[in-house]
């Protein structure tokens, strides 16, 4: 057997602030491992299911798996209680120490050397983007995620999980260039109606422009006219130089006024981008608040360690933003100092003009060539605009032809002989299942499929069918399912942990059964199970096969009278 690189966890031990034992507890290295909880008093279930600890301690031992720190759980009543695991990695042991409470940079400690949660991580090879798909604390509210509607990242860590690589790789794009799609559409919506009025009834963009174009060519021809009559008259009340300063200063006045108009133009577009990101960004903080709070409530949705969403949040986001807003405070201050020449000049322009409108002809084509000066302004910035908006709906054509292509290439990886074949025993493996689970002629299907391109319908469906009598919470157990195959399958984890919460609502018979499934699984492929679960969530025999996997050695059992730390809190 391929030798895995994700450790085990082989004891924990809980000390309070001022060093006590509290709990010492064992885990079965290869199996299940049960976290009981032995409640007294099961009329009073509400009050007592969510005071035991369990939770808690499946917590802790998330901590010890590199999980960031989560003051939700992790409440200050137990900051400074540390926790002492064996785990063990590529066939050694090693001693890890983690406070509760206590910054990254003092949180863990490895054979009494201090770690970082980052040097934690790489030492020993870990993925929370992984992990997060197979410790879960909370009720899934799908299949796939705690979310109702699973996003990119849960469909890709599901399919990267169960060695799905290719299409994993095609349904990655497909997210993305929606994505992009969505964003440029809106882009160019904005565009469009702020300058619906510019296009004609029935004119297309490309006549558009097409006509501005020509019309700026002629534009031009008639001012480079223009220029060319006040340079030949010749009259002798004008002084020779200042025909020539009022020619260059005319020319560099056009020039500068294309320049001003270009820049607003391209500032425009910079303050629509940023305010767009703005729109939708979440800022540092809030990741950070929220990835803490993922690792509680929505574990499996999270697919990349913090420091790694922090770098990529770092990189694709912030710095592009900087930038970006940069190049906004560049553009500014070329605006503005744009704007100051071109005032110098108008200034100067005004002098040369009082000098040479004393000649009537140099008046007239002095005046003409302002009219024509300005339209032309109007007809660039339009000009400027049109192109903008042209070059967004080439982008928008080409990522349309691309998510066509990406489809397509899906569908194709589907029917890959070995894609096929990997779904075909995935198939059989959740087939067997529902059997041994319901005991009866249920008859289960397990599938991935690709849907039909769309610009915006998520792509990619897990479809899981019962046919037959299958009694309550049957929506929790294909998520538990889907659960157990990413388990028995996937080559890159060997933990699987549960909060009693993935049972509820389920048959006791129907848990009990599959908690004995889960056992063998552990078992037949060298992994670890650690499943919090109630009393009354199971069956009342204790003949069951479930209470044989019972073991005083391993795990613990929690009761109102035997709390996890001992008191309330």
């Amino acid at each position: 057997m391929m030798e895995r690189c994700i450790m085990k966890i082989l004891e924990m031990i809980i000390k309070n602030k001022s060093g006590d034992i509290v709990r010492d507890i064992k885990f079965k290295e290869t199996g299940l491992t049960f976290i009981y909880g032995d409640i007294k008093e099961p009329q009073n279930i509400n009050a007592t299911i969510n005071s035991l600890g369990k939770t808690l301690f499946l917590k802790m031992i998330d901590y010890i798996f590199g999980a960031n720190n989560d003051p939700k759980t992790m409440k200050k009543d137990i900051d400074g209680f540390e926790l002492h695991a064996k785990i063990k990695f590529k066939e050694k042991c090693y001693l890890v120490k983690r406070v509760i409470g206590a910054s990254k940079e003092e949180a863990i400690f490895v054979n009494a050397e201090s770690k970082t949660i980052t040097e934690y991580r790489t030492m020993f090879e870990i993925n929370r983007s992984y992990l997060d798909k197979q410790i879960i604390l909370n009720r899934k509210n799908s299949e796939v995620s705690l979310r109702e509607n699973p996003n990119k990242s849960d469909y890709t860590a599901l399919l990267e999980l169960l060695d799905l690589n290719s299409l994993c790789s095609e349904v990655q794009k497909i997210y993305d260039f929606q994505d992009e799609l969505k964003k440029l559409t809106k882009e160019s919506k904005a565009f469009t109606e702020e300058f619906d009025d510019i296009l004609k009834e029935n004119e297309t963009l490309t006549e558009k422009i097409f006509v501005i174009d020509k019309t700026v060519e002629e534009l031009q021809k008639n001012l480079d006219g223009i220029s060319k009559q006040v340079s030949d008259l010749e009259t002798s009340a004008i002084k020779e130089d200042s025909i020539k300063e009022y020619e260059l200063k005319n020319i560099e006045f056009k020039k500068l006024s294309q320049n001003l108009e270009q820049l607003k133009i391209e500032q425009k577009r910079l303050v629509n981008y940023i305010n767009e990101v703005d729109s939708n960004e979440i800022t540092n903080a809030q990741l950070i608040k929220m990835f803490n709070k993922a690792e509680v409530e929505l574990p499996q949705m999270v697919i990349k360690k913090l420091e790694e969403v922090e770098e990529f949040h770092k990189n694709v986001v912030s710095e592009r933003k900087q930038t970006i807003k940069k190049n906004i405070e560049r553009t500014s201050l070329l605006i503005e100092k744009t704007s100051r020449e071109l005032e110098v000049l108008s200034n100067e322009l005004d002098r040369l003009g009082k000098i040479l409108s004393e000649n009537k002809a140099y008046r007239e084509s002095i005046e003409l060539y302002g009219e024509y000066n300005l339209r032309l302004q109007e007809l660039l910035f339009q000009q400027g605009q049109l192109t903008n908006v042209k070059k967004i709906n080439d982008e928008i054509t080409e990522l349309d032809k691309n998510l066509t292509t990406s489809f397509s290439k899906s569908k194709l990886e589907l029917e890959n002989e070995v894609v096929k074949n990997k779904i075909k025993s995935y198939r059989e493996f959740v087939f067997n299942l529902v059997k041994e689970i319901y005991s009866k002629s249920i008859i289960s299907f397990f599938d991935i499929e690709i849907k039909d391109r769309h610009k915006t319908r998520r792509p990619i469906e897990l479809k899981l069918s019962m046919q037959g009598e299958t009694g309550e919470g049957i929506s929790e157990v294909k998520k538990n399912i889907v659960d157990y195959l990413v388990f028995n399958f996937n080559k890159e984890l060997e933990i699987l942990i549960q909060d009693s919460s993935c049972y509820n609502g389920i048959d006791p018979r129907q848990v009990s059964n599959m908690l004995v499934e889960l056992n063998k699984m552990a078992i037949n492929n060298q992994k670890q199970a650690i499943v919090a679960i109630n009393k009354y969530q199971l069956v009342s025999d204790n003949q069951h096969d479930v209470f044989k996997i019972f073991d005083e050695k391993f795990g613990i059992k929690l009761s109102e009278d035997n709390k996890l730390l001992r008191f309330n809190f």
